[in-house]
């Protein structure tokens, strides 16, 4: 980790600034989260291998349910069987807003993503829901591609609790969303893409 608190803190606004928001048809964003409403948190991982002591979403779980404590969290992985996503599609039927974290290190020429069947069903599942969902991706950028139902689509590009710090942030409306598309998302959104939630609204 870095050394001074104040190289901390200049890590930390670089991050903030690059938290990109790409897609709000719902127009979800900000999240304006009364008391009574309950919250379902997904940390949905391509594989539950290598992620070396950091656990995905739990800096993101650990600040909203300090924000909000009517937040359930639940981990999605390669292993998560039928059974438990048949529990999960109910617990979100229960919920009034739906936030998904996605930890996907997607080989950008792959031409796939490296998620379950049972995973991107539960990602179409939830883009048709009638409540808001919110998707939270960390890493590559490409996954709309292969998911293109995803009605709210953000973007931090790296895998440390900095960045689901700076996207918890952004969602509930702390900071802005600052960021810009580094690439081209072929057929869906070009180059220097962005929006602001003020202007979803």
């Amino acid at each position: 980790m870095l050394g001074s608190t104040e190289q901390q803190q200049i890590a930390q606004q670089i991050i903030d600034s690059a938290v990109t928001l790409v897609r709000d048809d719902k127009k979800a964003l900000p999240l304006r989260l009364a008391p009574e409403q309950r919250v379902l948190f997904i940390t949905l991982v391509d594989n539950h291998e290598g992620w070396q002591g950091n656990t995905p979403g739990s800096a993101f779980l650990q600040g909203l349910t300090k924000r909000h404590a009517k937040t359930t969290g639940v981990y999605v992985s390669d292993r998560t069987s039928p059974a438990e996503f048949d529990l999960i599609k109910k617990m979100a039927g229960f919920a009034d807003v739906v936030i998904v974290n996605g930890f996907i290190r997607v080989a950008a020429y792959k031409g796939s993503i490296d998620l379950s069947e049972g995973e991107v069903n539960l990602l179409k599942t939830f883009s048709a829901m009638d409540k808001p969902f919110v998707f939270v991706l960390y890493g590559s950028p490409y996954m709309l591609s292969f998911v293109p139902e995803l009605p709210s689509y953000i973007l931090t590009y790296e895998y440390h609790p900095a960045a689901e710090e700076a996207a918890l942030k952004a969602v509930l409306g702390e900071i802005e969303f600052k960021g810009r598309l580094p690439v081209e998302l072929p057929g869906l959104y070009p180059i220097g893409h962005g929006m602001t939630a003020a202007s979803a609204h």
